[in-house]
Formats: structure tokens, C-alpha cells, sequence
């Protein structure tokens, strides 16, 4: 059986030492973890691995088994998509340059989170908390780059016929993309934006503004939604 031993001179940080990863209890966890996990998970937790003992772990059954197969799963499956769109979907509908651009945009959002939230659940049992919050704002990150990409297809099929708000609404979303790098990347405010009790907080009012202005001047533009050029240019 592998030394595993508790670190007696750190009892915030709950370590483990030895030769290899043991399940633990949530009660188990460090104290600065603990924040960021469901209490009502009682047990299948790793905790304080290396980044080396922390892609090992993607082979043991614990808890974020099924939250890394439910990502990489779906992000292998979006690859095929984008390239049947590419070469199937698109040229079959006689589509334009732009198609391919707002394909490929969408395509590459969704591997982004995907592929971002994958790497947040397999450094999840990392012992350093640096690397843990860096995980978890690439994860939120990730999910709000997907919102405003998917905003973003919309815009470019609704204001198709209006260079100016179409190009307004696509910058916006550019720039929105600049404070939320921030917000969830820069150690100065990393900590703060990923706790529980913020996250929502600096996602949710934004990006619901955002997308009010955006439906509201779709149905300002197209006439409401049962006119007869409604979407239509």
C-alpha cells in the first residue's frame, strides 16, 4: 500500500504526500477548496497533485472522470461537424465567404470551452490554488467567448443587410471579450471573479444587457416579428 500521509505543518492545505493519488472525502479537502465544490459530494475527490500526477489522474475514477469524457467526448464530435459544415453543409446550400467565416467562428467557440473546460476538471485536484483559479477562468472564460461567438452568428444573419449595426454589434462583442479576459485570467482579479458568489455576478448582467439591446433592435429593424420581411432582406 503507498505512504500516504497528511502534512501536519500546513492543516489549510489538506496535502497529501506519497507515491500515488488516494480518494478523499470533501471534508478532506483543503479549506480554500472547499469553496468552490458541492459539499453535498461527500467523497471521489483528489487533492494536492502535481500537474504531472494531475494528468496521470484523467486514468483513475474519481469525480471529474465523467465531467472530462463529457467534454472531450463533445469537442471530437464538434470537429467532425465543423468539417462536414465546411465541406458538406455549405457548398451544398451554395453558401458565401461569410458562411465560412461564422461557421468556423462558432465551430472553434464551442472546442474552445470544450476543450478549456476539460483542462479546469483534470488540474482540479492541483495542489497549487494559482493553478486551480487559472483552470477555473479558463473555464468561465471559455463559456462567455461561446455566448458572445454564438451572439456574434445571430447578428451577422439578422443585420446581413445593414453594414453599420452589423459591424456595431460585432465589435461589441470583440470588446466585451477584453474585460472578461480579464476579469477571469489576470491574477490581480482572477480570485476575486471566480468565487461562487461573483462569477454569476460579472457574467450574467452584461451579456443579458448585451443581448436585450440586440433582440430589441432586431424587432425595431425587421418590423416586429410578424411582418412580412421580418429576417428577411
Amino acid at each position: 500500500m503507498a505512504d500516504v500521509r497528511r502534512n501536519s505543518g500546513d492543516p489549510g492545505t489538506g496535502r497529501i504526500t506519497g507515491s500515488s493519488a488516494q480518494i478523499c472525502r470533501y471534508d478532506e479537502l483543503p479549506v480554500w477548496k472547499k469553496i468552490y465544490m458541492c459539499p453535498h459530494v461527500v467523497s471521489g475527490y483528489l487533492t494536492d497533485l502535481s500537474t504531472l500526477q494531475c494528468l496521470k489522474s484523467t486514468y483513475k475514477l474519481t469525480n471529474e472522470t465523467g465531467n472530462v469524457l463529457t467534454h472531450v467526448v463533445p469537442a471530437m464530435a464538434f470537429l467532425i461537424l465543423a468539417l462536414y459544415d465546411h465541406h458538406v453543409t455549405i457548398p451544398g446550400r451554395h453558401g458565401d465567404d461569410m458562411d465560412y467565416v461564422i461557421s468556423a467562428i462558432y465551430f472553434t467557440s464551442c472546442q474552445v470551452v470544450l476543450l478549456f473546460s476539460t483542462t479546469y476538471h483534470i488540474f482540479t485536484p492541483h495542489r497549487c490554488r494559482s493553478v486551480f483559479t487559472l483552470g477555473l477562468g479558463l473555464d468561465l472564460f471559455g463559456i462567455v467567448v461561446t455566448i458572445l461567438s454564438v451572439l456574434s452568428t445571430f447578428v451577422a444573419y439578422c443585420f446581413k443587410c445593414s453594414m453599420f449595426w452589423q459591424m456595431f454589434y460585432q465589435c461589441l462583442c470583440v470588446a466585451m471579450v477584453i474585460p472578461y479576459a480579464a476579469m477571469f485570467l489576470h491574477p490581480k482579479y482572477r480570485f476575486h471573479w471566480v468565487r461562487p458568489e461573483n462569477r454569476l455576478i460579472g457574467i450574467g448582467p452584461p451579456l443579458a444587457i448585451v443581448s436585450f439591446a440586440f433582440i430589441a433592435q432586431s424587432y425595431h429593424y425587421h418590423g416586429g416579428w410578424t411582418s412580412d420581411t421580418a429576417w428577411v432582406c
